[in-house]
């Protein structure tokens, strides 16, 4: 008996589309290079979140009279704050946005502060309110 090659063209074979392949390839990488972003959005507003600076901005307004009376109550605040944090030993600076919301109407916090020997200081803390464009200050 003597064997013959396998016929490449046989009805039995199933062709390999490397379009497909690839397409899959590149989109696996964007939904790694998308999980990848939405873990370091998540972790990253979970560190300002939980840092004693924004908790002291954000108690502050949400205790405040004037703010109350503007927004309502209860102050709810938005889910990802906006601005910078940068922190090298024990000195820094923090300047960012809050924003928050009740049943009167929607403002945002904007809270400047300084970090000198561990501490921080706050220079600046005003929420703006949305609707009438007044300002609290909050540091008064």
């Amino acid at each position: 008996m003597s064997q013959h090659p396998p016929d490449l063209h046989s009805a039995d074979r199933k062709p390999t589309n490397w379009i497909l392949i690839g397409c899959g390839g590149c989109l696996g990488l964007i939904v790694l290079l998308a999980i990848g972003l939405g873990a370091l959005v998540f972790f990253g507003t979970k560190a300002v979140k939980g840092s004693s600076f924004y908790t002291t901005a954000l108690k502050a307004a949400k205790e405040s009279p004037a703010v109350q009376e503007e927004l309502g109550t209860p102050i709810t605040e938005s889910a990802f704050p906006s601005g910078s944090v940068q922190i090298a030993n024990d000195t820094g600076t923090a300047d960012y946005m809050i924003g928050i919301s009740g049943p009167k109407g929607q403002g945002k916090i904007h809270y400047v502060a300084t970090r000198e020997a561990g501490q921080w200081h706050t220079k600046e803390h005003k929420v703006l309110i949305e609707r009438n464009q007044r300002t609290i200050d909050l540091l008064q």
